[in-house]
C-alpha cells in the first residue's frame, strides 16, 4: 500500500512539474499571418546595407563587408578595426556587437537540442508566437533509436526556427 501511495505521489509530482506553462491564448479571429504586424529584425545579415544606414555609417568603408575580397582579407580587417575591449565583448553566448564598425550584438545560446527554447536572449516569444514545441531530452530520444523521430525532430525544429527568424524574432544559428 505504501509503494501505491508513493508512486501516486511521484506521478502527481512529475506531471505538475512537467506540465506545460500556461500560456495566453485569444479565441478571437485573428488576422492571417500574413497581415502580422512586422518587428524590424535584428536578425539581419552582418554587411546588411540598410542597418548601416541607419547607423549612419557608410558601407563602404568597412572591408568586412566587401564579398569580392578573401576571406582572411575580410577577417583581418574586422579584426584589425575592434579594440581588444570589443574583442572581449564578443566572446561568450551574448555578443554585444560594436556598432560603431556596424557589428550588430547576437545571441548564441539556443542550441535547439529540445526545440526553439526562450532560455538565451537569442530568441524573443511574444503574441504573435508564444512559444514553440519542446521536446524530450535528446537521451531519451537517442534511447529510442528511432531515426524517424530524430529526422522528425530536426524538421519540426528546423521548421519553427525558420518561421521565428522570417518573422524577426530569432536568428538563424542555433
Amino acid at each position: 500500500m505504501t509503494n501505491i501511495s508513493f508512486l501516486s505521489l511521484f506521478l502527481a509530482f512529475l506531471f505538475v512539474s512537467t506540465a506545460a506553462r500556461d500560456v495566453p491564448f485569444d479565441v478571437s479571429p485573428s488576422p492571417s499571418l500574413s497581415f502580422a504586424p512586422k518587428i524590424k529584425s535584428n536578425f539581419t545579415y552582418v554587411c546588411d546595407p540598410s542597418r548601416f544606414d541607419d547607423l549612419g555609417l557608410n558601407i563602404t568603408t568597412f572591408s568586412y563587408c566587401d564579398g569580392s575580397l578573401p576571406f582572411t582579407v575580410r577577417t583581418k580587417d574586422l579584426i584589425d578595426q575592434m579594440t581588444l575591449f570589443e574583442k572581449v565583448q564578443q566572446i561568450g553566448d551574448l555578443a554585444y556587437g560594436v556598432p560603431r564598425i556596424g557589428l550588430p550584438k547576437y545571441g548564441w545560446w539556443s542550441k535547439a537540442l529540445h526545440g526553439v527554447s526562450d532560455v538565451g536572449p537569442g530568441t524573443r516569444f511574444d503574441e504573435l508566437i508564444p512559444g514553440a514545441t519542446s521536446f524530450p531530452t535528446v537521451i531519451l530520444t537517442t534511447a529510442s533509436i528511432n531515426e524517424s523521430l530524430w529526422k522528425t525532430i530536426g524538421q519540426v525544429v528546423s521548421t519553427e526556427a525558420g518561421a521565428m527568424y522570417n518573422l524577426g524574432r530569432a536568428g538563424l544559428t542555433y
